[in-house]
């Protein structure tokens, strides 16, 4: 099976196996540090750097059969990662043997995961315990290891499950299922490659634009009902449509309708993103599309949006002015991030979304005020 078949999926995650990926992870990050110290910027975030490795690397391709969700079995290039090196005066040749080095140490990475997969005897429990007196953390734990997550987000968990793990009525394998869950997203890292626009401004989305596809979301994060994220063997037992790359020919994308992106801010997704679009928009029904992207004006994929015959509206958010809901969020109280860079928020419509959502002034303001900040949480640091 290759990774651009719509039904792949994985083998199931048992505990053992998603802890042991969780400290591959943590190698790979080791291997990448050990291997970049010329650079200033991948040692300021590894971790950030790697997620951004790892998201580069899922993306479908021809040859490429998957031994693992995560971890990348073959070798691959990062954008990114290359890019970074060269700016410290790394040749290309050598950036590239960089990103060589980490994939071959992926690969045994997931050599490993294999073993344990093969000899784990997924006997063992995960429990369900409060960390606070009032309950509103809980902790999932599984022999020493342990995930956290708010009440509130282990309720809409539960709600999911109960609408679509068809194979599990009773709710027996649902603390399993959501420790996995949780240590996938933990694995993956790079909180800031999680995050989603706030509530207030998918609201208005959702109000002006009819927005109810999300594209780029998780369990954990996410704005509407109907949602792709990356990991179907985890999420789809609560909800996802799997990956959005693999949907161009499914009944929920070919009905049109209108649609949320908020890739992760990583060259490779954003050129697919945008392919996938310029797709989209040629069906013959009703397509919007509202696409959230770095306001990066010397990357081909935003210079796309902002130049094409479909872009309707295009709002550049300042620095310091608005901000996104964490992907940690279900971690903690704190569920917002204040986002340091420019974004840019394009509408883009097919003549049929354009008659249906007509945009106007009126909508622009509204969307653009979505977005503001207070003028006590604004920042000009």
């Amino acid at each position: 099976m290759h990774a651009n078949d719509a039904k792949y999926i994985p083998c199931e995650d048992t505990p053992a196996v998603a802890v042991a990926r969780k400290h591959e992870v943590a190698f790979l990050r080791t291997v990448l540090s050990q291997n970049t110290k010329a650079c200033r910027l991948i040692q300021r975030e590894p971790a950030n750097a790697l997620a951004r490795f790892l998201y580069s690397s899922s993306l479908p391709g021809v040859t490429y059969v998957r031994e693992d969700p995560l971890l990348p079995s073959n070798i691959s290039y990062d954008v990114s990662i290359c890019s970074e090196l060269m700016k410290e005066h790394v040749s290309l040749e050598d950036a590239q043997e960089v990103c060589e080095t980490l994939c071959a140490a992926s690969k045994q990475a997931v050599c490993r995961l294999q073993k344990v997969r093969l000899t784990d005897d997924n006997k063992t429990d995960v429990v369900l315990q409060s960390v606070l007196p009032s309950g509103e953390l809980q902790l999932l734990v599984w022999r020493t290891n342990s995930s956290l997550i708010t009440f509130r987000h282990l309720c809409e968990l539960r709600r999911l499950y109960a609408t679509h793990a068809a194979d599990d009525v009773g709710g027996q394998h649902f603390n399993r299922r959501v420790f996995c869950l949780l240590e996938r997203y933990r694995a993956l890292g790079g909180p800031t490659y999680q995050c989603s626009v706030t509530q207030q401004s998918f609201d208005v989305l959702h109000r002006e634009f009819g927005v109810t596809k999300e594209c780029f979301a998780s369990p954990l994060n996410r704005n509407a009902a109907l949602y792709w994220s990356a990991f179907a063997d985890t999420d789809r037992f609560f909800g996802s449509q799997g990956s959005f790359y693999t949907a161009l020919g499914s009944a929920l994308v070919q009905e049109g309708g209108s649609f949320y992106a908020n890739p992760p801010f990583v060259e490779e997704h954003m050129q697919l993103l945008q392919e996938q679009v310029a797709l989209i928009l040629e069906l013959p029904v009703a397509v919007t599309f509202t696409v959230i992207l770095p306001t990066w004006t010397d990357n081909a994929s935003y210079e796309w949006m902002r130049k094409s015959q479909y872009t309707k509206l295009h709002v550049i958010l300042q620095p310091n002015r608005h901000e996104y809901v964490d992907g940690n969020q279900h971690t903690n109280a704190r569920k917002t991030m204040l986002a340091r860079f420019s974004s840019s928020c394009f509408i883009l419509q097919n003549s049929l979304g354009s008659a249906k959502f007509h945009v106007d002034a009126a909508k622009k303001r509204r969307l653009t005020a979505s977005f503001a900040l207070p003028a006590s949480v604004c920042s000009d640091e």
